[in-house]
C-alpha cells in the first residue's frame, strides 16, 4: 500500500477530498505541543551536561563524610576464675585510674599463698643447713691436705736424714774416737800437772818451816817468813785446782766414750730410722684417706646444695605465682572513664578471661566514616577536620584524620547485585580532639576534612 502524500503547507487542498478527510489532513499539519515540550527539555539536558562537561567547575576545599561516634572499650577480665564477691560500680558511673572494680573470693588463694610461703622457708632452711655441712666438709678437706703436707715433708725429711745417716756413720764414728783420745789425753795431762802442783805444794811447806826456825832465831825477819807462808798457801790452792781440772778431765773423758758408744749404735743399727720413716708412710696413708673420704663428703653436700637451691627457686616461683594470683582477686581500673557495661553480678562464678565490667573513656572518641574511592587520594593522615553533632549541627568539634584504611571495602557490607561491587570506600578514623563530653560513643554525626 502506499502510504497518503501529505500537501505542501503553501499548496491549496485538494477539491477532490471528502470534508472528513480534509479535516483529518488540516489536523496533521498543526505542530504538537508535546513534541515541543520534549525537544526543548532535551536540550536543556543537554546544555546541563555539556556545561558539567566543559564549563568552569568549583574548587573542593573539603571533603565530606558521615559515620558514627566510636570509642575504644577497656574489658575488665577475671584473669582467674572464682566467685565474685563484689563490684563496687554500676553501668554509668565514673571511675579513676587504678580504682578497685570487682574483688573475687580469693580464700583458696591466700591458702595457696600461705603453702608456698611455708614451703620457700623450709626449702632456705634446707639451703642454710646443707651450705653449713658443706663448709664443714671443705674445712676437713683443708685440714687432711694440710696433714698430708705435713707429713709428705717429715717423710722427705726422714729419708735425708736416713741416707745422711747412713754415709757419715763411719766419719761420726772415727770424730767420736778422736774425741775419747783427746779426753784421755788431756786427764793425763791433768793427773800431771797435780803431781807437780803437789811437788811444788811440798817445797813450800819444807820452805816454810824453815822460815820459822830461822824467824825465830833472828837470823830473817818478819817479812821473809811471810813471803814463804804466802807460797805455802799458793802452792796449796794450785793442788786443789789442779785436781779439779782431773775431775773435769775425767767428766769429759766419760761424755766423750758416751758419743763414741751412741755413734757406734746409729751407725751400726739403721733400722731405727727405717721404722721411724715406715711410721711416718702409715700416717701419710691415713692422713690421705681422711683426705679422699672428706672431699667426697664436699661433692655430696655440693650436689646436696645445688638440688637444695633448685628447689627453693622452685618454691619461690609458687609463692609469686600464688602471690599473682592473690593480686588478680582484685581488679582495678586501668583507665579514667565510664562503665558501659555491668555483665556479671556478685555471687556469679566467673571462668578464667570472662569479661566482668567494659568500660570507656568519653573523653578518647572518634568518628568512625567512609569516604568514596575518588575522594581518597585528596586526604592524608594530620589532616584538620570538623564533627558535626546531630544534636548541634551549627558548632562544629575540632577533630584530624588518624587513620585511613589501607584497602578499600564495599558499601553496603552486603553485595547483592553487580552493579554494588563498583561502589569502594575507605574507612577513615577521626579524631575528636575536645569533646568535653559532647560526642558520646554511639550518635551519628557528620563531618568535613579540611583540605586547605
Amino acid at each position: 500500500m502506499s502510504s497518503p502524500s501529505i500537501p505542501k503547507p503553501d499548496s491549496a487542498p485538494d477539491q477532490s477530498l471528502s470534508p472528513q478527510a480534509e479535516s483529518q489532513q488540516l489536523a496533521r499539519s498543526k505542530p504538537n505541543p508535546r513534541l515541543l515540550i520534549l525537544g526543548i527539555a532535551a536540550i536543556g539536558v543537554a546544555g546541563y551536561f555539556a556545561w558539567q562537561a566543559w564549563g568552569p567547575k568549583p574548587e573542593i576545599t573539603a571533603v565530606a563524610l558521615s559515620g558514627r561516634i566510636e570509642s575504644d572499650e577497656t574489658d575488665i577480665q577475671a584473669k582467674n576464675g572464682g566467685q565474685v564477691a563484689e563490684i563496687t560500680v554500676k553501668e554509668g558511673d565514673q571511675v579513676t585510674s587504678g580504682q578497685v572494680l570487682v574483688k573475687i573470693n580469693a580464700d583458696e588463694v591466700q591458702a595457696q599463698v600461705r603453702r608456698a610461703g611455708a614451703d620457700v622457708q623450709s626449702s632456705q632452711e634446707r639451703v642454710e643447713q646443707t651450705r653449713s655441712d658443706l663448709a664443714g666438709a671443705q674445712e676437713r678437706v683443708d685440714r687432711a691436705q694440710s696433714r698430708v703436707q705435713e707429713l709428705d715433708n717429715r717423710i722427705r725429711e726422714a729419708g735425708l736424714n736416713l741416707e745422711q745417716s747412713k754415709g757419715d756413720a763411719s766419719g761420726q764414728i772415727s770424730q767420736a774416737s778422736a774425741q775419747v783420745s783427746v779426753a784421755q789425753s788431756q786427764l793425763s795431762q791433768a793427773r800431771a800437772q797435780v803431781k807437780q802442783a803437789e811437788a811444788e805444794l811440798k817445797l813450800a811447806q819444807a820452805t816454810r818451816d824453815r822460815y820459822a826456825q830461822l824467824v825465830t832465831e833472828g837470823a830473817i825477819n818478819q817479812q821473809q817468813y811471810d813471803q814463804a807462808q804466802t807460797a805455802l798457801e799458793t802452792a796449796r790452792t794450785a793442788v786443789e785446782a789442779r785436781k779439779a781440772g782431773v775431775k773435769a778431765a775425767q767428766e769429759q773423758l766419760v761424755a766423750a766414750q758416751g758419743g763414741f758408744t751412741q755413734a757406734q749404735t746409729k751407725g751400726f743399727n739403721p733400722g731405727i730410722r727405717d721404722a721411724q720413716l715406715a711410721a711416718l708412710q702409715e700416717q701419710r696413708d691415713q692422713a690421705l684417706a681422711d683426705l679422699r673420704s672428706a672431699q667426697a663428703d664436699a661433692r655430696s653436700y655440693q650436689a646436696k646444695l645445688k638440688a637444695a637451691q633448685a628447689d627453693l627457686q622452685s618454691t619461690q616461683a609458687r609463692q609469686k605465682e600464688a602471690q599473682a594470683n592473690l593480686a588478680y582477686s582484685t581488679l582495678k581500673s586501668p583507665i579514667a572513664g565510664v562503665v558501659l557495661q555491668r555483665l556479671v553480678e556478685p555471687g556469679a562464678v566467673v571462668t578464667p578471661q570472662k569479661t566482668i565490667l567494659t568500660l570507656i573513656n568519653p573523653q578518647d572518641v572518634y568518628l568512625r566514616g567512609y569516604v568514596p574511592e575518588g575522594d581518597v587520594g585528596r586526604i592524608a593522615v594530620g589532616m584538620k577536620a570538623r564533627v558535626f553533632l546531630d544534636s548541634d549541627g551549627k558548632r562544629p568539634i575540632d577533630a584530624k584524620v588518624s587513620a585511613i584504611d589501607a584497602k578499600a571495602s564495599f558499601t553496603p557490607e552486603n553485595i547483592y547485585f553487580k552493579k554494588d561491587r563498583v561502589r569502594q570506600v575507605f574507612g577513615v578514623r577521626l579524631t575528636i580532639e575536645q569533646s568535653q563530653g559532647l560526642a558520646k560513643p554511639g550518635m551519628p554525626a557528620d563531618a568535613e576534612i579540611l583540605l586547605k
